[in-house]
């Protein structure tokens, strides 16, 4: 049997939710913007790897997913599958919507 899933909306406001990423062999910070809009929780991550992506040269190699559904772990993953990186969060409505808690240094 088939199961559906109940999905929120997350609502991200005018001016967008802002992350600031540093690369360690790249630099940085680069400003990541989520745009305003109105995202299901897998629109957000997949708006947020793009905007990471275009932010720090569009090389293609972070990888933003989420772990849902019944035999999910509900967290959610960035990952940069080359270097390590850190993150703060500009906004912490982002981060709290993505579920962390703090920054991340470094993050893999």
């Amino acid at each position: 049997m088939s199961r559906g899933r109940v999905e929120a909306r997350i609502t991200v406001p005018s001016g967008g939710w802002t992350i600031a990423v540093t690369i360690t062999a790249i630099g940085g910070p680069y400003n990541v913007t989520v745009p305003a809009g109105n995202y299901f929780p897998t629109d957000l991550l997949s708006t947020l790897k793009t905007q990471l992506d275009a932010a720090t040269g569009a090389d293609g190699v972070f990888t933003v997913s989420g772990s849902w559904g019944e035999a999910g772990t509900g967290l959610v993953t960035i990952s940069h599958t080359i270097q390590t990186f850190t993150a703060t969060w500009t906004s912490t409505d982002l981060r709290d919507a993505l579920g962390f808690a703090g920054n991340l240094t470094p993050a893999a």
